[in-house]
């Protein structure tokens, strides 16, 4: 919600919230929840000392399965922003104010996130081959008031998750 206050253009918000879409498309709640539950049976028929180890372990696969589910859908959501004809600057842009100038190896290996350098890295890739299409221009205002708006209804509603 607050990215939607921050943004500067709608197309960040747009570039966001086609990444956000493409996690829920790609099912990755599903698999994650799905996985967490067979890693938890796993380690409870371990047990013990042995379950500590297992405990380090499931911990660190959960982050190269974070890792990819968020490579997946920024790829997904690139290819949205492409068929909606909406330039992935935006995205570009919301990258790089999240980018850490001091980013360490170890921020980046522990991270359940690519380094915000690489996605920056391949947005300009996907910018590069998309350079031809026609973009469009949405009003900044105007979608975040929509927004605004949608959320509103949905918590009168009761379908804030």
């Amino acid at each position: 919600d607050s990215f939607i206050r921050e943004a500067q253009t709608a197309d960040e918000i747009l570039g966001v919230l086609s990444h956000e879409l493409a996690h829920t498309v790609l099912r990755h709640q599903v698999q994650l929840i799905s996985s967490e539950q067979t890693k938890s049976v796993l380690v409870s028929l371990l047990g013990g000392t042995v379950s500590a180890v297992a405990g380090g372990a499931n911990a660190l696969t959960g982050l190269s399965f974070n890792r990819r589910f968020e490579k997946e859908a920024d790829a997904q959501g690139l290819q949205y922003l492409a068929q909606a004809r909406v330039t992935a600057q935006g995205l570009k842009r919301f990258f790089q104010r999240n980018q850490s100038d001091t980013e360490s190896e170890i921020e980046e290996w522990v991270s359940t996130h690519p380094s915000y350098k690489l996605r920056v890295s391949e947005v300009d890739s996907h910018i590069a081959k998309e350079a031809k299409t026609r973009k469009i221009d949405f009003p900044l205002k105007e979608l975040q008031a929509y927004l605004a708006l949608f959320a509103g209804v949905q918590k009168q509603s009761g379908g804030e998750h």
